[in-house]
């Protein structure tokens, strides 16, 4: 009994501690409203969840560039935690994000710290394990863009799971760990990737010994099973935008901005004297640690790869190199495993005096590399884009370099971009947005460039550019190449930096109705992809120059397009003298919509919608929403995981 008390002692002593300091490094996110982060990611899923909050998981939003799905391909569980938090605990959206991920922060050590000790390893081994994680500076970083950092509670799950399918030998073993990885690829894609790749690692292992392949098809059906939920997304989206650069070394270098692909120096080093325990003590040493430490190191290897440019897009497309936050904690248990398997009395004194003194230094490298790489929360996000339109109301969309920000900061606003460009049905917004913020980013424009501007503003209804002072477009109103006439309205001072807003005079116009003639010679080719060589944009580029004359010529008259919900568009159709007249809406297609009356509705070559037979209709309506099936779908990775795993869990108690 005394012994049993001394046990749970030590355990609440260390996971105490363990809490105490995960909380001293996070406190701060428990009474803060925004975070700093510098870039997009934090504040769009502020909005996603202030867009739950007062809509639900909409289909279709007509605030971003004219109108997009943002949650295809993209997954609930984290805004779900946020939304509830917001709700029971009576905070904002930002807040609630803040508290989760301060949460999930602390929850994560628990959970690493109690998977340690299942598997065998010993308290202040585990210890030592826990606070090497907390100097991994990657998970700053997916702090700051908060999903990917809530899903990585899964990853011990994970490995507990793996470490029981090594243990037994039978066609049963791997169903429940390949179960798991399928249905965390709904949790979220990058982890859905680490996961399944670590098992699959796992069984590749066990099958050179004692497997056969039939032993393989159970596994795969579960798998597939239970990831049917992120197939049908992956599979009915296919053909869509994708922003050529999430393919490029470029961004597997940007995406792990700190030292070490994002692990850090103590980490390094335990994994380095671990791979040469492993070599010298080969045959003492935990096979399960060796497995996850080669794991690792393979997985590292790629992501250099891929940094250098010498895989190919596709793979470098999964943005697999993202996953380096969860491969850290597979590290940290590897090596931990194998210091495990080497050390047989943890109370001797020398052992004692190490683990003190490595306690401490991983105490200070966690206290540095947290100082140095979190970002920083706040009560206020003082933003331009509420200052510029504090009095006005546009009617056409809006301009600005952040748009995640203006979508929460100021969401009656129309946005001409999108956040999410690798989402999009066509790459216009996305073209559009480089034409502004990158080819004329040292303030000089051509003509041509500036008459590209005038077209694609005019095809997607802007209204408002709100950019930085000196900027090439606040040059447009002293211009005479340009068909519309652009207006210097305000300076705006926000922090630090200066802006200016420009309204283009044209009224901004969302829906045409042109003669099918017409149509087809705007319509009348398919335009490919483009890549990430600028010279691919040309056909879209014509396309839209194409649309934009044909309205400056008075081909196509202009309709007022009502947005009766978020995901609803409605269209008064005038009395019109055109034969077989077609309706031209400039709202991206997408294939949730439905049309009133039987109308035919087909995409456009530019992405926008189309509606033939409208000559005896006086008001077209349009909405779009999930097919009947889609929440079955999108809970059968639930059921099905729980069906495999019980089916595991039976086999096992009968064998």
């Amino acid at each position: 009994m005394k012994n049993f008390l001394s046990k749970i002692t030590t355990e609440l002593v260390l996971t105490t501690f363990l809490v105490l300091f995960s909380l001293f490094l996070i406190h701060t996110y428990f009474f803060k409203t925004y975070l700093n982060t510098g870039y997009q990611d934090w504040i769009y899923q502020a909005f996603r969840v202030q867009n739950i909050i007062d809509y639900g998981i909409v289909s279709w939003d007509n605030i971003w560039a004219n109108g997009s799905n943002y949650w295809t391909m993209y997954q609930y569980f984290p805004h779900m935690l946020a939304v509830y938090a917001s709700k029971y605990l009576s905070l904002s959206a930002p807040q609630s994000i803040l508290v989760v991920s301060a949460t999930a922060f602390i929850v994560l050590r628990l959970v690493l710290y109690f998977a340690l000790r299942k598997l065998g390893v010993r308290p202040l081994i585990s210890l030592l394990a826990v606070l090497a994680s907390l100097t991994l500076s990657q998970q700053w970083l997916a702090i700051k863009e908060f999903t990917i950092f809530v899903a990585a509670i899964f990853v011990p799950i994970v490995i507990l799971f793996v470490k029981n399918s090594e243990e037994r030998v039978d066609r049963f073993s791997y169903v429940a760990s390949f179960a798991l990885a399928g249905l965390l690829w709904t949790i979220h894609p990058v982890l859905g990737l680490v996961s399944t790749s670590l098992v699959g690692w796992s069984y590749l292992l066990n099958f050179l010994k004692h497997r056969r392949i039939s032993d393989a098809i159970l596994p795969s059906l579960a798998f597939l099973a239970s990831a049917t939920p992120f197939l049908y997304q992956f599979i009915s989206s296919r053909g869509e935008f994708s922003n050529p650069f999430f393919t490029t070394e470029q961004f597997a270098n940007i995406a792990l901005p700190y030292n070490y692909l994002g692990l850090s120096l103590p980490v390094v080093v335990f994994g380095a004297i671990a791979v040469v325990l492993s070599i010298v003590f080969s045959q003492r040493v935990s096979r399960f640690g060796v497995s996850l430490v080669a794991y690792s190191l393979l997985f590292s290897a790629a992501v250099l790869m891929a940094q250098g440019g010498y895989l190919p897009e596709g793979l470098v497309g999964t943005q697999f190199f993202r996953g380096m936050v969860y491969v850290g904690l597979v590290f940290v248990v590897g090596i931990a495993l194998i210091f495990q398997s080497l050390v047989k009395n943890v109370f001797n004194t020398v052992v004692l005096v190490m683990v003190a003194v490595l306690s401490s230094a991983l105490i200070a490298s966690a206290i540095d590399v947290s100082s140095s790489s979190m970002a920083l929360p706040s009560n206020n996000l003082e933003s331009p884009i509420s200052i510029a339109f504090a009095n006005r109301a546009p009617t056409g969309t809006v301009f600005y370099e952040n748009v995640s920000e203006a979508s929460f900061i100021a969401p009656w606003l129309r946005q001409s971009g999108s956040y999410n460009t690798h989402l999009l049905p066509s790459p216009i917004s996305f073209r559009f947005t480089n034409l502004i913020t990158q080819e004329i980013a040292g303030g000089a424009i051509s003509g041509k460039q500036a008459k590209l501007i005038d077209d694609y503003s005019r095809v997607m209804g802007v209204e408002y550019y709100l950019v930085s002072q000196g900027s090439a477009i606040t040059t447009f109103p002293k211009r005479s190449n340009l068909v519309s006439e652009y207006k210097i309205e305000s300076d705006i001072v926000s922090g630090d930096r200066s802006y200016q807003l420009v309204r283009r005079l044209e009224p901004s116009y969302f829906a045409y109705i042109t003669d099918e003639a017409t149509y087809n010679e705007l319509n009348n080719n398919k335009l490919e992809m483009p890549s990430v060589q600028t010279k691919t944009y040309a056909p879209w580029d014509d396309a839209v120059t194409n649309y934009s004359e044909a309205i400056v010529a008075g081909k196509l008259t202009p309709v007022v397009v009502r947005f009766p919900a978020k995901n609803r568009l409605s269209i008064d159709i005038p009395s019109v003298t055109i034969d077989n007249p077609v309706l031209l809406i400039m709202q991206s297609w997408d294939k949730n919509w439905s049309i009133s009356d039987q109308l035919n509705l087909e995409n456009t070559n530019i992405g926008y919608m189309a509606v033939k037979g409208i000559s005896s209709v006086k008001q077209v309506n349009l909405v779009n929403n999930w097919p009947a099936y889609h929440w079955y779908v999108m809970s059968s990775g639930v059921l099905f995981a729980l069906m495999f795993a019980f089916v595991s869990t039976v086999y096992q108690k009968r064998k």
